[in-house]
């Protein structure tokens, strides 16, 4: 292979890009499966298609996945499909929010910061569906004057200088009023959130109020362009995780913004019912929430790769994957990497290292792709090693007897201990555990994890408890 070709398909196996619905990349992995259903338990873009456009009230629902898993090219894929305005179509205006612009991954997340970004944003669609250039949205629209609102209730807010912070953010907001500079430098300005923050707790009904008021006119202009209604999809809010020194009280806040049905996060006035103005919204959110029991939450499977009673391959879910390589890098590039012979060992070892993780596939193929040489079995075992090798090094002691038990018995266990769910929280964090969807849910270890020794001495312990007689409590 030619370092040009080398190269180009490098760059196309980047793991971490989303991919627009029509990149020759994007690979329907829902169309592969069984009469039982898709390879990840159901089609998820049909499905959330029907829950929005049959609703006669103004939802809010939540969706998550692991980093790589696809959720943001099936969002993208997902607000294409909205915004068809054929008779029978949604025809929505669809607009896509991405929280990395808006919001802090590594810090506490809280109402404002979400609902500033979304005003603005939304206000942002209108105006260029009315064929108005957005960026009127920060001179005299619905974040300055509520910018406005916020300062007269906090006199501290007046004294902001938000003249250079904002600009070096995000340079083509730069002649934004200062109420939607505000809203950029929420991001970067501690002192400011909190200022922000206090200033909206006090004022919290209120806050929401103008909020879904100003949304409730934005929805009545889109409406005015021909629109059914607006679908606001919220992007990237999972990458929430915070630092070593603030991991817990990152999600906690994610926790608290999203409990009982993310009452603060409704976009219309959910007391009017049927009569609430149709503005959806979908967030995403930190796979760690999945452990908190008021939180119903969509979590985005991994590729099935085999039966989860019988361990037996599933071969629908290697097609899908394979698919997903051949789209990357085609077979006749496949053959200078791997070697004719090998393609197809090669790419079906590679799947079942991934554990029908999309990105941990695109990744490791990126591996291949880069080497100067044929991959041949002493080389893609190294490769495979130094894969495996990043993610035991996550694993810490106290997690071994948790893992063991996953592995066991194929599911999560829901704890109130705070360490124990701050530990499995760390886990799907750092993407140990992988989500499956048959009939139900069901979880395992990464396989990197599977022949490690300190996990297969913790499985063996576990076993031995398990077969052991129950201790004597009668003295």
């Amino acid at each position: 292979m030619t370092p040009e070709a080398r190269r180009k398909y490098f760059n196309l196996c980047d793991p971490d890009a989303p991919l627009e619905p029509d990149d020759e990349r994007v690979v329907d992995i829902d169309q592969f499966g069984t009469d039982q259903g898709p390879v990840r338990g159901f089609a998820w873009v049909d499905e959330l298609i029907q829950d929005l456009t049959l609703s006669n009230t103004a939802r809010c629902d939540l969706l998550t996945g692991l980093p790589g898993s696809g959720k943001s090219t099936l969002l993208r894929q997902l607000k294409r499909e909205l915004e068809k305005k054929g008779k029978d179509d949604p025809n929505f205006l669809c607009v896509l929010v991405n929280a990395e612009r808006w919001v802090d991954p590594s810090a506490p997340i809280d109402v404002p910061d979400v609902l500033l970004a979304i005003v603005l944003e939304v206000e942002r669609a209108v105006l260029k569906a009315e064929d108005h250039d957005p960026d009127q949205a920060g001179q005299e629209g619905a974040v300055a004057r509520i910018w406005n609102w916020l300062t007269n209730t906090d006199v501290t807010l007046k004294q902001v200088d938000m003249s250079l912070g904002a600009e070096a953010a995000i340079p083509e907001l730069a002649k934004l009023s200062t109420g939607a500079k505000a809203v950029v430098e929420l991001k970067t300005n501690p002192t400011l959130r909190q200022q922000v923050r206090h200033a909206v707790k006090e004022q919290m009904y209120t806050f929401l109020q103008k909020v879904r008021e100003f949304l409730k006119e934005l929805h009545r202009r889109a409406v005015a362009r021909g629109y059914k209604g607006i679908v606001v999809i919220v992007d990237s809010l999972e990458k929430l995780r915070g630092i070593a020194s603030n991991f817990d009280a990152v999600l906690e806040s994610a926790e608290k913004l999203f409990t009982q049905g993310a009452p603060y996060l409704h976009l219309a006035d959910t007391s009017l019912g049927d009569e609430a103005p149709k503005i959806h919204a979908l967030y995403t959110v930190p796979p760690a929430l999945v452990l908190r029991r008021a939180i119903d939450i969509r979590f985005l499977p991994m590729i099935k790769l085999r039966d989860r009673q019988t361990d037996a391959l599933y071969e629908p879910g290697y097609k899908a994957a394979r698919e997903l390589i051949r789209r990357r890098v085609p077979d006749s590039i496949l053959a200078d990497v791997f070697g004719a012979p090998a393609v197809e060992l090669r790419c079906r070892e590679l799947i079942r290292w991934s554990g029908g993780y999309p990105r941990e596939i695109v990744r490791l193929l990126r591996e291949c792709v880069k080497q100067s040489q044929t991959v041949d079995e002493r080389l893609f075992r190294r490769l495979l090693s130094t894969a495996s090798d990043t993610y035991r090094r996550t694993v810490t002691e106290d997690a071994l007897p948790w893992l063991a038990r996953v592995t066991k018995f194929r599911g999560l266990q829901q704890t109130e201990d705070a360490k124990h769910r701050l530990l499995i929280a760390r886990a799907l964090s750092d993407n140990l555990v992988l989500r499956y969807k048959n009939d139900e849910e069901w979880f395992d270890v990464h396989p990197a994890l599977a022949e490690m020794p300190a996990l297969v001495a913790a499985r063996e312990a576990l076993e031995r408890d398990l077969a052991a007689p129950p201790k004597r409590t009668d003295g």
